[in-house]
């Protein structure tokens, strides 16, 4: 997934991130979650968790992706909401 995301232009280099990725399901599909964080308490790098991540809020300092298993395409990219 790393090697095909394209980050929202707002967004950090993808190593600047803390990544935390987490299997999930929308819409009956296999999904590989991603949530990378900026000043996470993890250095950055890659991160497998049994649940997702959440952040309410941040803008680009978190970054959501989303990856379709069963095609290998990521279905969405976005930035957080700033509160």
């Amino acid at each position: 997934m790393e090697r095909v995301v394209r980050l929202p232009p707002a967004a950090e280099p993808i190593d600047a991130y803390a990544r935390y990725y987490s299997l999930g399901a929308e819409d009956d599909r296999a999904i590989l979650v991603g949530t990378y964080v900026l000043n996470a308490p993890d250095p950055p790098g890659r991160y497998i968790r049994s649940v997702p991540v959440w952040v309410l809020d941040g803008g680009c300092s978190v970054v959501n992706v989303r990856f379709d298993l069963a095609t290998r395409r990521v279905v969405g990219a976005f930035c957080n909401g700033v509160a």
